[in-house]
């Protein structure tokens, strides 16, 4: 799924789907209620989460909840703050909510979604502020991944244990990357792209939770940042490492810089 957005002009509100096993291409679906960009959005339950975002004037703590099966969005309960550029993943019950922009400063506040009780409730904060941060699961963990702290981008790398309800600080990546994108796949979190405060990248890299260390891997085609990042059962899996193809979806700012 890409959802919102800007194409240049405005803000978006349009959603559209894609199945790599349709070989079909990418189809619409029903738009959200809010016109916005910088939103994240996971799926949660058969439910796909859409996620804070920001317009020309505000940060939103606005969450909208689409059925597949309806097509239909809804809105449920918003944040207890307003995050642009807030990272966003499902962690077994919970959605969570690490970080953002609220309109003035970068933010190291994290929150989660019980969609049971319809609340959200301020958890742990991180040891960095980050908007545009890469957010993703792997293990039972969740991952915070780059983003900008205010005008800066950062390399550092933090995880956060849903048991004990801490971040601990990780091995930093080879760039700085501010809105980098990130999935998790055959044991590594791979962060994809961002921008290093120069110029767009088109580098990539794998994380390692085994040994806390990071390894190159081959570079994506075009530079960009802001990029949404998935993996998807193309029906080409590899068995060896329960993976498959990752797609890599533009989802905000590309540069071929």
């Amino acid at each position: 799924f890409a959802i919102g957005g800007h194409d240049g002009m405005q803000h978006l509100a349009s959603a559209e789907m894609f199945d790599p096993r349709e070989g079909v291409g990418w189809r619409r679906v029903a738009p959200m209620r809010t016109c916005r960009r910088g939103i994240a959005a996971a799926a949660l339950d058969g439910a796909i989460y859409a996620v804070g975002g920001l317009d020309d004037t505000t940060c939103f703590s606005t969450v909208e909840r689409y059925d597949i099966e309806s097509n239909t969005w809804t809105d449920v309960a918003p944040m207890n703050i307003r995050r642009g550029g807030v990272g966003v993943s499902a962690l077994g019950k919970f959605l969570f909510a690490v970080g953002g922009n609220d309109g003035s400063s970068s933010l190291d506040s994290c929150e989660r979604y019980d969609p049971v009780l319809d609340k959200w409730k301020l958890v742990s904060k991180m040891t960095n502020r980050r908007a545009g941060a890469g957010v993703c699961v792997l293990d039972g963990a969740l991952y915070a991944l780059g983003g900008f702290d205010d005008n800066s981008p950062l390399c550092t790398c933090e995880r956060y244990d849903p048991h004990t309800d801490q971040w601990t600080q990780l091995a930093n990546m080879t760039f700085s990357r501010g809105g980098v994108g990130v999935a998790p796949m055959g044991g590594l979190v791979y962060a994809i792209g961002g921008h290093d405060g120069q110029r767009y990248l088109n580098t990539v890299e794998a994380y390692d939770p085994v040994t806390n260390a990071w390894t190159p891997v081959t570079d994506i085609k075009d530079c960009r940042a802001g990029a949404g990042v998935a993996w998807a059962d193309c029906g080409q899996c590899n068995s060896e490492f329960n993976s498959c193809t990752m797609h890599v979806m533009l989802a905000a700012v590309a540069s071929q810089d």
